[in-house]
């Protein structure tokens, strides 16, 4: 025990030492070899009962005592107070084993946090590297999706121009009939524009572009509508707040599409992330069945003192403003109280908002083929097979309320 109240009064919070703890029940793989010299984190710098103890353990056991990146980064520049630190983990370390070989275990409480902690990193991972890359899309849907849409993707248009501001849409005509004839445009900005800021650079106003303000005259849809459709060369005239212009196009540029190779990976990521919720949730649905995993309804009611937490937990949902909000609650009822009275018309309610709220005809389906297939005898599977038949009506809101397509559907 001296030693660890040496280790406490040399680390003070940094290196404070656990007695009575335990290694985990769970295997610990092997570090990674060092990928060369300088890669120190992955150096074994100990060894317990077979178990290796790299850089980066020591460098997270500190982590854990000294409070702030930047007393971790103080103390791992001092090997002093580095050497008492793997003395903390090892010992601690030590005692767990010993504590092991001679029959103590951890209670139930205790075997759950570590259970729950090996859980939830096993987790991330697996949601990570596997569920999630089921939603990241192919080269094909990405070239699709960038067909479809190519609206999104182009180049916003922009004008060079230069201008002749004028009082009335008669001296405009007059000055354009002139530029038309020939003569030359900057001498006639010169000599009869009324805009102080460019009529001695020869009416020069810059680029227009869509939404962006313009050189002395500021933000003017009207203005940006007549030149923006304009080709180099081109002339013409229009009004503004200031008066009315003769313009003249002399260099456009965008307008075009941008290339799929510099939006491929925004597309991917999107498509992604659109994907994911529905994924996400099919395989969660497999997971559950795989693992054999359910709620024991009735004692968590006695546990949680509610009589009827889907009942409770659904009219919430319908109380919701918000679709999302509401889609998340009810499927938490459909898939944790899966035989509960109202599972199955919350399962309905998944389909149903994903399709009038976002038109996301992918995610509707899904949710109506899992009302088919878990709900099969409720009357509810007959308002997703009405669903499922009016996928793709002009406006699936005028299917009308879930009550309304459930008597349809009843009725067919």
């Amino acid at each position: 025990m001296q030693r660890f109240v040496v280790c406490a009064g040399l680390l003070v919070i940094l290196a404070g030492c656990k007695t009575g703890g335990s290694t985990a029940e769970f295997p610990v793989p092997p570090p990674k070899a060092p990928s060369d010299s300088t890669d120190k984190a992955s150096l074994v710098i100990a060894e317990v009962a077979g178990l290796k103890i790299t850089g980066a353990d020591l460098k997270n056991h500190m982590a854990n005592k000294s409070g702030s990146e930047e007393n971790l980064e103080r103390y791992m520049q001092n090997p002093d107070i580095l050497q008492v630190g793997l003395a903390s983990l090892v010992d601690q370390i030590t005692w767990g084993e010993m504590a092991k070989r001679s029959g103590m275990q951890l209670t139930h409480e205790e075997a759950m946090q570590v259970r729950s902690l090996e859980a939830q990193l096993l987790a991330t991972h697996y949601v990570a590297e596997v569920v999630q890359m089921k939603a990241v899309p192919s080269e094909k849907d990405i070239e699709e999706f960038y067909k479809m849409n190519q609206e999104r993707y182009l180049k916003p248009a922009r004008v060079a121009v230069r201008h002749i501001l004028v009082p009335t849409q008669t001296e405009a005509e007059n000055l354009l009939a002139k530029a038309r004839g020939g003569s030359d445009f900057e001498a006639l900005a010169r000599q009869y524009s009324q805009d102080p800021n460019t009529k001695d650079i020869g009416g020069a106003l810059g680029y227009v572009e869509a939404g962006k303000p313009i050189l002395g005259i500021g933000d003017d849809p009207e203005f940006q509508a007549a030149v923006l459709p304009l080709n180099p060369g081109d002339l013409t005239v229009t009004k503004s707040k200031m008066g009315w212009h003769v313009i003249k196009a002399e260099k456009r540029e965008g307008g075009g599409l941008v290339p799929l190779s510099e939006v491929h990976d925004e597309i991917s990521k999107n498509l992604t992330s659109r994907d994911f919720s529905r994924y996400y949730n099919e395989a969660l649905t497999e997971a559950r069945k795989t693992v054999q995993a359910r709620y024991v309804t009735e004692n968590f009611d006695k546990f949680s003192g509610v009589a009827d937490n889907p009942g409770r937990l659904f009219l919430i949902a319908k109380s919701q403003t918000d679709p999302l909000s509401q889609i998340e609650l009810f499927r938490r009822v459909a898939f944790d109280f899966p035989d509960s009275h109202p599972a199955a018309e919350a399962q309905f309610m998944v389909g149903y908002l994903y399709l009038t709220a976002f038109n996301q005809k992918s995610e509707a389906t899904s949710a109506f083929k899992r009302l088919q297939e878990v709900f099969p005898s409720s009357v509810w599977r007959k308002g997703g097979d009405y669903m499922l038949k009016h996928l793709d009506d002009a406006d699936p809101k005028e299917l009308g309320s879930p009550r309304e397509i459930l008597a349809k559907a009843q009725q067919s």
